[in-house]
């Protein structure tokens, strides 16, 4: 379950899991690839939302586009962690 977790939640930490490092690097950029396609279907999302919004005169709506902006919040800090561990960089520590 740990492993599971990890892969998911935090790529950029599996290295262990991995025999080989260029399989490693791999994972992590199909990982990034996929976050980044996420991260692009929220950011539609969010602006269809504001429009809807904007359009209907309906604030809840607008107040909606808070939820998928939050989420490409997030899937962006783990792009970067992904982003040091693809370079090689200590991604070990805080």
């Amino acid at each position: 379950m740990e492993r599971l977790l990890r892969l998911w939640l935090a790529p950029w930490t599996a290295g262990a899991w991995f025999d080989d490092e260029a399989v490693f690097r791999q994972f992590l950029a199909r990982r990034h690839g996929l976050l980044e396609r996420l991260r692009m279907a929220l950011l539609v999302l969010a602006v269809a939302c504001l429009l809807i919004g904007m359009v209907l005169d309906h604030r809840p709506m607008m107040l909606l586009t808070t939820v998928p902006l939050v989420l490409v919040l997030a899937i962006s800090l783990a792009m970067g962690r992904i982003e040091a561990a693809t370079d090689g960089q200590d991604h070990t520590k805080q």
